[in-house]
């Protein structure tokens, strides 16, 4: 135990100054006095109260496996490859279905903390000497754009620190303090290109390219959610409001890949992830994962990796890197 953290049955708590802690019978964390905390949990099987939970400004990732969300009409998951936003008030039902271990993380903000980072990057050293004040009402609510985002050079290296750090000595609460306040900041920069990323579509008006954007990210998350079966591209698209072949072209154009690609690829990420953490029979991962036949899954795995799913499975049965998958090439 360091001085940061808390240990409570199975989840794992840490926070950014000395708190009491309990576990309400939802397994929801209840905090003493607010403070920015991080919780771990790792769980083969999970599944949140309905109609769901609603949530303070937070990030939630996860290793080694999949976590499914449900917000509404809208499914989402977060896994080695990504991780999530949740503004203030977000509701979501949670659920983990898994033969292995899924560790799960969530950094949940205090709106205060929230503030005094928007504060720090938008307000004048100036006016923030004169008036400290401001740096607490410099906004009621912050708002992200809530997409799932692929780790990033950004964010990811703070997630990875507080991964490898949380239990070593020197992680007090001051260091935990000082990591929230390093996430926040790297959170709003990535929020602060996504104007860029939105005028990568060739549209001619401004809404219609926020439009699309949003649209095409909720049909990537409707994919990522849906790993574990079988999607069509007219299913997806009815998801995310296109018609088949506006969603095939408008997809491309972001992406880079078609849909039939970008799952083929995220699919082999993720058996390489069974791979390396488990003993699942690789029929059944082949299976699980929604490939036609163990003969179509071999020849994509060697294709992507290059190499076999048994011989990558006897080489790196024991290799524990993070993020765990392996970078898989686009299919050209």
């Amino acid at each position: 135990m360091t001085p940061g953290s808390v240990n409570s049955s199975k989840t794992r708590i840490y926070t950014d100054a000395p708190v009491a802690v309990s576990m309400g019978e939802n397994g929801l964390v209840h905090l003493a006095t607010p403070c920015n905390v991080l919780l771990n949990r790792a769980a083969t099987f999970l599944e949140t109260p309905s109609p769901g939970v609603s949530t303070v400004l937070s990030v939630r990732w996860a290793l080694n496996g999949q976590r499914l969300f449900e917000s509404g009409c809208r499914r989402f998951a977060v896994d080695d490859s990504s991780y999530r936003i949740f503004n203030f008030g977000s509701e979501f039902r949670s659920s983990i279905n898994s033969p292995t271990p899924v560790d799960c993380y969530t950094v949940c903000f205090q709106p205060e903390s929230a503030a005094s980072a928007l504060a720090s990057i938008t307000v004048s050293d100036h006016a923030l000497l004169d008036d400290p004040s401001k740096a607490a009402s410099a906004c009621n609510l912050l708002l992200f754009t809530e997409k799932t985002n692929s780790h990033d050079a950004l964010v990811t290296p703070v997630l990875h620190s507080l991964v490898y750090n949380r239990d070593l000595p020197g992680a007090t609460h001051g260091w935990f303090e000082e990591q929230f306040q390093q996430l926040l900041l790297a959170l709003m920069r990535t929020e602060a290109q996504i104007p860029d990323e939105v005028n990568r579509i060739a549209a001619a008006r401004p809404a219609t390219r926020e439009e699309l954007f949003r649209r095409v990210h909720s049909a990537r998350d409707f994919m990522e959610a849906g790993l574990f079966r079988r999607l069509s591209i007219s299913e997806i698209a009815c998801e995310s409001a296109f018609s088949p072949f506006h969603f095939l072209r408008i997809f491309k154009q972001y992406f880079g890949e078609t849909p039939h690609q970008y799952l083929t690829r995220r699919r082999i990420e993720a058996a390489i992830v069974m791979l390396q953490n488990s003993q699942v029979p690789i029929c059944e991962i082949c299976a699980s994962l929604g490939f036609e036949s163990p003969g179509s899954f071999s020849w994509l795995f060697r294709r992507h990796v290059g190499i076999s799913p048994e011989k990558y499975r006897a080489a790196r049965q024991y290799h524990r890197a993070w993020p765990a998958r392996e970078p898989v090439a686009r299919a050209s």
